[in-house]
């Protein structure tokens, strides 16, 4: 990312052009509490349905305190907080996180459902401008993952990202 920034800036195009590269939340390895965020692999509400509840995941439970006192209204802030510790203990603290890929599956498995797609991607969309418990006052620059469905992914519910149908 450094030389290709390198690159840019050289071409006289360095505000004009962001660099960044994308990665899961499955390089996490400790991510609760939040502040203990460390890269290695993390369960999602469907690998772990019974510590994660549904109300959690889709904005709208009252939330959890975690052992220094933070209330986590949500399990996406508390991803993206332990993200951000875990960049912090790597000496990334200056980097900026961009969601690239955030969704709900309206079909095909556990809690699935147009009800909850529509849920989480209002909450979504109201939750990111006002930044995490770590980064309060911050707006996260965040994309809806997917524009339509995707008829030939497996397992079944990641067929059912989309906002649309294949047919548009």
């Amino acid at each position: 990312m450094r030389n290709i920034k390198t690159a840019i800036s050289a071409a006289g195009l360095g505000n004009q052009i962001k660099v960044s590269t994308s990665i899961e939340t499955d390089v996490l390895g400790n991510s609760y509490p939040p502040s203990d965020g460390v890269f290695q692999p993390v369960f999602s509400r469907i690998g772990n349905p019974q510590q994660i509840s549904i109300q959690y995941a889709l904005f709208t439970s009252s939330g959890i305190v975690t052992p220094d006192g933070t209330r986590y209204q949500n399990v996406f802030y508390a991803i993206l907080d332990a993200m951000y510790a875990a960049l912090e203990k790597a000496s990334g603290s200056s980097q900026v996180i961009v969601v690239s890929e955030s969704g709900w599956p309206s079909a095909g498995g556990q809690d699935t459902s147009i009800d909850n797609v529509r849920t989480y991607n209002t909450n979504l969309v109201q939750r990111v401008k006002a930044g995490t418990p770590k980064r309060p006052g911050r707006a996260i620059e965040t994309y809806i993952f997917a524009m339509f469905d995707e008829d030939q992914k497996s397992p079944e519910y990641e067929k059912n990202f989309g906002l649309f149908l294949p047919n548009k």
